[in-house]
């Protein structure tokens, strides 16, 4: 799938400032920084996992299904997965953050 998308000059998915290719070693240490500014513990994997989890279900795949794709022996290993829908986020970024959200509508 990835051959059929149109590339950059360099050709590469992940590139540097100097336009080289990202090393895993660079990534990792990346996601380390972020996560650390965040305050949270969690792997590249782990968060890339989750985040698939995520996007997965609030496209509306059911639970079971992706369960069995991710390898749950268990159906309630998905449901960690399934307590935060889109809806729910995004009311408590509104909460936190209703500036951010009001120059989002107003187009800024």
């Amino acid at each position: 799938m990835l051959k059929t998308l149109p590339r950059s000059l360099s050709g590469y998915v992940l590139q540097g400032a100097t336009g080289r290719p990202v090393s895993k070693q660079g990534a990792y240490a990346a996601w380390r920084r972020a996560a650390r500014a965040a305050g949270i513990d969690i792997t590249l994997y782990a968060g890339n996992r989750h985040s698939f989890a995520m996007q997965t279900l609030n496209a509306g795949v059911n639970e079971s299904l992706l369960g069995e794709f991710l390898g749950h022996k268990d159906r309630r290993s998905i449901k960690r997965y399934a307590r935060f829908q889109t809806d729910t986020v995004k009311a408590v970024w509104e909460r936190h953050c209703p500036s951010s959200v009001r120059k989002n509508e107003s187009g800024g």
